[in-house]
């Protein structure tokens, strides 16, 4: 599954439609809970071939939408879905590396791409950093499923793997966690929205994530 966490070659482009089409209805139901009102600077990281961004950017009209992606061939791909959306940017990027002013974002949107990580608490970490005073960070994830109904199946997440995602969650410092699994008509998603507890009180963070 190299090509899910950097689609490359002509493998990546099929990989990219297949992804594409899978995603679809994710990508919509991921934009539909954000909570968004209409003037939130939001952050994608992993936005792949652009669907979620397209989704999102006609929720925030007098917002911003920023997409990240290390694969030069999703970023030409999303470039390319995004190009008449004035409020969309889309950056060839590798998220370890990227620097961004802090508080900058209302939203971060991560859509199955932490577990591509080498060191997800420190990534964490890291979007603990741009995201605004009162800013959430929303994680998707695909539910392993047995009945085995899309291709993405066989890299959905057990409870063993979502229970380690709390834990990471955790360790960054995000405190205020809701989840809710959402059953779509190929796979099952597990939506997570965290945010963080500047005053410093850990309390709560770690009754929520028990």
């Amino acid at each position: 599954m190299s090509q899910a966490g950097k689609p490359t070659g002509l493998a990546g482009v099929i990989f990219g439609w297949i992804m594409q089409r899978s995603n679809r209805q994710m990508n919509r139901m991921i934009a539909s809970e954000l909570g968004l009102t209409g003037t939130e600077r939001v952050l994608e990281i992993g936005s792949g071939t652009g669907d979620a961004l397209a989704e999102i950017s006609a929720r925030v009209p007098a917002g911003s939408v920023l997409g990240i992606d290390h694969s030069t061939l999703m970023v030409k791909r999303a470039r390319s879905r995004n190009r008449n959306r004035d409020n969309v940017t889309i950056q060839l990027a590798d998220f370890a590396l990227f620097s961004a002013q802090p508080e900058s974002f209302d939203r971060i949107l991560l859509s199955n791409v932490h577990q591509f990580w080498d060191e997800p608490v420190a990534r964490f970490k890291q979007i603990a950093q741009l995201l605004a005073a009162g800013g959430i960070l929303t994680v998707a994830i695909r539910i392993q499923d047995p009945q085995n109904r899309s291709y993405f199946s066989r890299i959905g997440y057990d409870q063993t793997r979502q229970q380690q995602l709390f834990e990471q969650l955790n360790q960054a410092g995000f405190n205020t966690l809701t989840r809710s699994y959402k059953t779509l008509a190929k796979m099952d998603v597990l939506l997570i929205q965290c945010s963080l507890d500047k005053s410093g009180n850990t309390n709560k963070q770690q009754a929520v994530f028990e």
